[in-house]
């Protein structure tokens, strides 16, 4: 292949696809130092031919073809012939997760790290009582987690908890998603005071999971329990509900935002949902509720532990 040709087309198709050398490099399983010297010809006059296994794999990654960057062809890096934009979308999710599986502190940033004092022992009243809240809620979920006291997150508006979600995708941990608490965010921008929560995912790198887990994702277009919640004192029981209801396959949704009976027994109707469970500081206590099939109105009174165990036995009731 012609060598400043290869050169100048690869670093075209590099700087289109907003890609730095040792990003490249990782992609591609070769040094930054290899990748520099595949380009300087195109500009030193001198320079490395790459092997045809990296020549592919680099028109791969930088969705070209492989005639176009070899110097063979007419195309242009818009005119792929044999590169599918799934292939393209692919080996970007592997770039962006190869470059967030491994993240190094400097050794002193480590050793003042290990040796800072932990934030658990300055909450303040409301704060602990609000970390107590959450960890009482995963624990009553079943929900394994880590107290990382290192954690941060890289804007400064997060008030209360802060998460990461971490899976293990080839031996590697890899973070899913990240965030928050923000519930001073939309007041400090000139809106009224309201409570705030959310967090970052990145679809290429969700995909990527997906793929790399075997997960096939189902296509559900109504709820088999809605569960309408009444009061605080029924929040952790029906979040267990919820959970233990998704674990016997059946789907599940609750309310999260504290409003009456009449506005959540209509969200029922808009998800279509085939049975309704109303829950409240009374049902908590005494341990058993009412499921009623939302088309029939037929009832049936049974217990919560009923529910979370073989909730396709009170279904079949109605």
């Amino acid at each position: 292949m012609p060598l400043t040709t290869f050169a100048e087309r690869m670093k075209q198709a590099r700087t289109a696809a907003g890609m730095k050398q040792n990003e490249l490099a990782k992609a591609v399983g070769v040094t930054p130092a290899t990748i520099s010297a595949y380009e300087k010809a195109s500009t030193e006059g001198t320079g490395k031919n790459p092997t045809l296994e990296n020549a592919q794999k680099i028109a791969r990654i930088l969705g070209v073809s492989l005639d176009w960057i070899c110097g063979n062809g007419q195309s242009t890096p818009d005119d792929v012939t044999d590169f599918s934009m799934q292939d393209y979308l692919k080996s970007v999710a592997i770039v962006l997760y190869e470059m967030s599986v491994e993240t190094e502190y400097k050794k002193e940033d480590k050793q003042a790290v290990e040796n800072a004092p932990s934030i658990l022992d300055y909450l303040d009243e409301e704060s602990q009582a609000h970390f107590d809240a959450v960890r009482a809620m995963l624990d009553g979920l079943g929900i394994d987690y880590v107290i990382d006291t290192n954690m941060v997150r890289g804007l400064d508006y997060y008030n209360h908890t802060i998460f990461e979600f971490v899976t293990e995708v080839d031996g590697n941990e890899l973070t899913v998603c990240a965030g928050g608490r923000y519930d001073g965010l939309v007041e400090y921008f000139g809106g009224p005071a309201t409570p705030g929560f959310g967090f970052g995912m990145g679809l290429e790198r969700l995909l990527l999971i997906l793929d790399k887990q075997g997960v096939e994702l189902p296509v559900e277009t109504s709820l088999d329990v809605y569960i309408a919640v009444l009061g605080l004192e029924a929040e952790v029981v029906a979040l267990e509900l919820v959970q233990a209801l998704r674990r016997q396959g059946f789907i599940a949704e609750r309310d999260y935002l504290g409003r009456k009976l009449k506005a959540q027994f209509k969200s029922a109707d808009v998800f279509g949902a085939k049975t309704i469970i109303a829950l409240g500081g009374s049902e908590v206590e005494s341990g058993q509720i009412t499921v009623k099939n939302n088309q029939t109105r037929q009832e049936v009174t049974t217990s919560i532990e009923e529910v979370k165990n073989d909730f396709q036995t009170i279904l079949n009731q109605l």
